[in-house]
């Protein structure tokens, strides 16, 4: 069977005392789904590789995340005085803050009866995990625990998908509204830009994004936690900015090219057309603008009128010490 998502991959997140049931999990659900959905780190990461960054690039590519939790998941304090989980660089800890952040579906796993841990015996970034239906895993009833986990996964990668829609609705210069809509919902995202041809992203009025600017080059992809669901869609957008020196030095129409990925969907929206050969000639004048005006900045500052003062008093210091010296040479 092949998952239906774009991240179809499955993650299993474990402490070592976790390892053995690890490793039974990852045979079921490799049978159900194949070996190469499947991440379990031991197998999966090549020696020699960062482990860190290579445990971050595999949750980024996995659309559900297993977390098992035994007795000692949150990790003995007795010896340091401070828990495993309380650390920022526990892996455990790194693993779900990055699905929590991504919007994958985790699904925490209580093995022999553990209880889920509440909230308040979680770091602040995991205590959304808290609220998570868990599954249960025992050691007797492990293969029909693990079938009925397996069921789960897959309903979950059964959600039916939006067909969505992206179109402008208005458009006044520095300020463009698109409508993002499906036959359920509909969403505003504007993009504004600044003076300084930089660009603001909100969706549903919240601020999403600042400070990106890009000329007719990719921009930054932003995650737009505001469109996840439980189990989807995960959604990005990258915003390029086609004619910020024309909008800017003219007060004309700005110029998007907006590329929306939603699950396996890409929504792709280019603004009206725009004279490039002259957007070209405008970036070289608005780049000299802006050295000029820095130039100009620096010559009326109060430290630099500062700077002036001072040297014009030296050199009148180092004049009235000339005409002295040459009047005692005079007069010698």
């Amino acid at each position: 069977m092949s998952l239906a998502r774009r991240k179809s991959g499955i993650f299993i997140s474990y402490r070592r005392d976790q390892a053995a049931n690890a490793g039974r999990l990852y045979d079921h659900l490799s049978k159900r789904f194949g070996e190469d959905r499947v991440f379990y780190d031991v197998d999966s990461i090549v020696a020699g590789d960062d482990f860190s960054k290579e445990i971050i690039s595999k949750v980024s590519q996995c659309g559900v995340m297993l977390v098992l939790i035994g007795p000692d998941w949150l990790g003995t304090a007795a010896v340091t005085r401070r828990r495993r989980i309380d650390k920022p660089n526990d892996w455990v800890r790194l693993e779900i803050e990055t699905a929590l952040r991504q919007g994958i579906w985790v699904v925490p796993v209580l093995v022999d009866g553990v209880k889920m841990p509440k909230a308040s015996d979680l770091p602040r970034s995991l205590r959304p995990f808290a609220r998570r239906h868990a599954f249960e895993l025992s050691n007797i009833g492990f293969p029909r625990e693990a079938g009925l986990l397996i069921q789960a996964v897959e309903q979950g990668y059964k959600v039916p998908q939006e067909e969505w829609r992206l179109n402008l609705q208005s458009n006044d210069g520095s300020k463009s509204t698109f409508r993002l809509s499906s036959d359920n919902r509909e969403h505003l995202i504007t993009i504004s830009l600044t003076n300084r041809g930089k660009s603001v992203i909100n969706v549903d009025g919240q601020v999403v994004a600042t400070g990106l600017t890009s000329a007719g080059v990719t921009g930054q992809e932003i995650r737009l936690e505001a469109l996840s669901r439980v189990f989807g869609p995960v959604a990005t957008i990258k915003v390029d900015i086609l004619n910020p020196a024309t909008s800017y030095l003219e007060n004309t129409v700005t110029c998007y090219r907006i590329v929306l990925e939603i699950d396996d969907q890409v929504l792709e929206y280019e603004t009206q057309e725009y004279d490039r050969a002259r957007e070209r000639r405008l970036q070289n004048q608005l780049r000299r603008k802006r050295a000029s005006d820095a130039v100009w900045n620096v010559l009326e500052s109060d430290a630099f009128k500062g700077f002036l003062r001072d040297f014009n008093d030296l050199l009148r210091e180092i004049n009235d010490l000339l005409k002295s010296r040459h009047s005692e040479r005079h007069h010698s």
